[in-house]
C-alpha cells in the first residue's frame, strides 16, 4: 500500500468499502454489458464514460465492485479519492 497519499487513499477506500473499497481502488475489470447497459440507463441525462468498471462524469468517477455496488470517487488534483460508501443505484451517485 506504501505511504503517504497512497496509504490515506487506501485507507479512505477500507473506511467506506471494506475489503471490497480496497480492491476497486486499484483493479480493474470488464462487468458484464447488462450490467453497463443498467448504469448507462441510471445514469440517463449524464454524460458517463465507461472504461471497464469504472464510470466517469467529471469529476466524480464510479467504480463497480464484483458484488455490484458503486463506489464513488472525487478528482483531488491528479488522483482519485474515494468519497462514500457504495450504492447499488449509480444515479444515486452521479451528483
Amino acid at each position: 500500500l506504501g505511504t503517504g497519499a497512497d496509504f490515506d487513499r487506501a485507507v479512505a477506500a477500507w473506511s467506506f468499502g471494506g475489503r471490497d473499497g480496497l480492491e476497486v481502488l486499484d483493479s480493474a475489470w470488464s462487468p458484464p454489458k447488462p450490467v453497463l447497459a443498467a448504469a448507462r440507463a441510471a445514469l440517463a441525462g449524464e454524460e458517463p464514460v465507461f472504461e471497464r468498471n469504472h464510470c466517469t462524469i467529471g469529476d466524480v468517477q464510479l467504480r463497480l465492485d464484483r458484488r455490484g455496488r458503486w463506489h464513488p470517487y472525487r478528482r483531488e488534483g491528479d488522483a482519485w479519492w474515494p468519497s462514500g460508501p457504495p450504492e447499488t443505484d449509480p444515479g444515486l451517485l452521479s451528483g
